[in-house]
């Protein structure tokens, strides 16, 4: 297994909360205000919980393993006195919630998409990205990438509508 400027895999995958907090704190505000309908509604809290457990998830399953190293595996720390088997919870907690947000993405990205929240390109990027989000990382950076273009494409167009109701109440 190579190296990557000193890091490992595991390392890179320490960081991949980041991708998941962005896509939190952008759907927290897009839906705060938005007008979707109630099921919509409860349906885009459970997401929002479903991706703060996956963030805290990739957290525990990454952060004991020691940094610039492949001296510990997955199999070793599971078996260790020092990490109790809350290493492999952190793993059954992201694909788990990989397929729950996926299932969930659709009907809330559709009513977020009617509302005129997000662009409708935005939505089967994002059911993809969260579909892959366990399955492919950490061994690709596609997803990570993908949350952050997604996140980054729904900023703009939240800024770009609240421009244009200032304008409009000029």
């Amino acid at each position: 297994m190579r190296l990557w400027l000193g890091s490992t895999w595991m390392d890179s995958s320490k960081l991949l909360f980041l991708p998941f907090a962005a896509v939190a704190v952008g759907l927290y505000l897009l839906g705060q205000d938005a007008r979707i309908g109630r099921v919509a509604r409860w349906l885009w809290v459970l997401l929002l919980l479903v991706i703060a457990v996956q963030a805290v998830a990739v957290l525990v399953g990454y952060l004991p393993f020691p940094w610039g190293s492949y001296e510990l595996t997955f199999e070793e720390l599971e078996e260790s006195d020092r990490y109790p088997a809350v290493v492999s919870k952190g793993g059954i907690a992201q694909a788990i919630g990989s397929l729950i947000g996926t299932l969930l993405l659709v009907p809330v990205g559709i009513a977020m998409a009617r509302a005129g929240r997000v662009p409708w390109w935005a939505v089967p990027a994002a059911v993809i990205g969260m579909l892959f989000t366990f399955f492919t990382t950490p061994a690709s950076w596609i997803p990570a990438v993908g949350w952050f273009l997604v996140s980054a494409g729904v900023a703009l167009k939240r800024r770009s509508a609240r421009d244009r109701r200032q304008t409009e109440s000029v």
